[in-house]
């Protein structure tokens, strides 16, 4: 009989589960600076790189900090997300990206011991279910296990959708791991214990997490 699910382990995707953005960053900071030009914000492409903040902004997102800056809707968002995310996809295949050799049997092991696993992340469907193949992870993150664009930082709206996918199991325990704290508080307030995924966070960003852990695959071997 196979061991009922007591708990959901929620993990962010880019630089907690997968170190992206070392190839994601130029693709984007690329396409990005082109597509503000053609959008009319900036008259060039230099103009543009010297305002679009990447991700270095109260959002964690270049394209919600230009939107919020000219009154674009969230329209505007999601369409660069769907228009950028296959060429992050090509550039993190390309550079070779890798998660950490014992990750997968960490995932395993705290699968068989009642751990749900899914992930929950502010990037797009389009980029991260054709790399979990490439990772050797798509046996465990079903496309129902993977909650995209939940614009963590700006409403709660992915907490609470990885608990009506999961409701069925009627888990009693709700984790999410991530490295970047400012998404904690609406975790927090949808019941999720949190965990900064970081080397070496600040202290302020220590304060808003309930735990800390150097890298993931560290934080998943203290659960039993």
């Amino acid at each position: 009989m196979s061991t009922p699910f007591h708990t959901l382990l929620a993990l962010d995707f880019d630089e907690t589960l997968a170190p992206t953005y070392q190839f994601s960053v130029p693709a984007w900071d690329d396409f990005l600076a082109q597509w503000l030009v053609t959008h009319q914000i900036y008259g060039s492409e230099a103009e543009a790189r010297q305002n679009m903040a990447s991700f270095s902004n109260p959002y964690g997102c270049s394209p919600t900090f230009i939107a919020h800056q000219f009154g674009k809707n969230k329209a505007f968002i999601e369409s660069f997300y769907q228009a950028v995310s296959p060429l992050i996809l090509i550039a993190n295949i390309a550079g070779g990206l890798k998660v950490h050799p014992q990750l997968k049997s960490e995932l395993l092991r705290l699968q068989a011991a009642g751990y749900y696993p899914v992930i929950i992340s502010q990037g797009h469907r389009d980029f991260i279910l054709p790399i979990l193949p490439h990772l050797e992870l798509a046996d465990i993150f079903s496309p129902l296990q993977v909650v995209d664009r939940a614009h963590k930082r700006l409403e709660p709206h992915g907490y609470q959708l990885a608990k009506a996918l999961t409701a069925h199991l009627n888990l009693t325990h709700f984790i999410i791991c991530d490295d970047n704290a400012p998404n904690f508080p609406h975790a927090k307030a949808e019941g999720y214990t949190t965990v900064l995924i970081h080397p070496a966070p600040t202290p302020e960003a220590r304060a808003q997490a309930d735990d800390h852990s150097p890298s993931l695959t560290d934080y998943l071997g203290t659960l039993a």
